[in-house]
């Protein structure tokens, strides 16, 4: 996971000092028997120092590459990813389709909370988040994984494309992304507020209804030039998030 505080910081540096726009207000369906991304246009970051228009954050993407989708699972050092299936960007136009997830692409509830709703800042290492002690599934059965995406050019990984939107002002900036994960049953998966405040964090309580299948879970990080941070989650796909694709180091 990108580290959205940097970007914060980015946008405090260009005195950004209006909302970013939204591309649709449109709601799409948050339920799929299969995973169809058929040639979603894909964006670059524009980092440049130059930037004094939000609109300008995003670049369209026009290149090609190979797509990797996979699932992680979890091994005694941690979690190892596995190749699911296999896609393409073509002229910036991105594809992919998945089934059903096998059986033994799957892991078990407290697994799934620890990959999904522990949050990582991998700046100063720490770790915490709504966490698996927090966090309740019923059926308690309930076994699922989600996705993640890379990009490859020449053999070679450049890039993880993560479904986003920006937002926000001069005071505060949000972040909101999907989450695509498969559950092998109707269930409902809940958790209580989680406080840390110390660091002025918040993970506000959710309750999930999640159908048998592919689901898709709207997660958005709200900072403040104050200090505070708003994480919420819910069962959502708006219409105005993009593809972007991260370079990975």
């Amino acid at each position: 996971m990108k580290n959205v505080t940097k970007i914060f910081k980015f946008f405090c540096m260009v005195m950004i000092i209006i909302v970013l726009p939204s591309c649709s207000d449109e709601e799409f369906p948050t339920h799929f028997s299969s995973l169809n991304v058929n040639r979603e246009q894909t964006f670059e970051l524009n980092m440049s120092p130059g930037i004094t228009k939000a609109s300008d954050f995003l670049i369209r993407f026009n290149g090609s590459c190979d797509i990797n989708v996979y699932v992680d699972l979890p091994e005694e050092s941690g979690f190892k990813q596995h190749v699911v299936t296999t896609g393409k960007i073509e002229n910036g136009l991105l594809s992919f389709v998945i089934g059903e997830l096998r059986d033994e692409q799957l892991m078990d509830n407290v697994s799934l909370f620890n990959r999904f709703f522990v949050y990582r800042d991998r700046m100063s290492g720490w770790s915490g988040g709504w966490g698996a002690s927090r966090m309740t599934i019923s059926p308690a059965n309930t076994r699922g994984n989600g996705i993640w995406i890379h990009a490859y050019n020449d053999g070679k990984l450049t890039h993880q494309l993560i479904k986003e939107e920006f937002f926000g002002d001069i005071g505060s900036l949000s972040s909101g992304y999907i989450y695509h994960i498969y559950v092998d049953r109707d269930c409902t998966i809940k958790s209580d507020t989680v406080l840390y405040p110390n660091l002025r964090y918040i993970f506000q309580a959710f309750e999930l209804h999640l159908k048998k299948g592919w689901n898709t879970l709207y997660r958005v990080e709200t900072y403040t030039d104050g200090g505070n941070a708003l994480y919420t989650m819910k069962v959502r796909n708006p219409g105005s998030l993009s593809w972007v694709m991260w370079p990975v180091n």
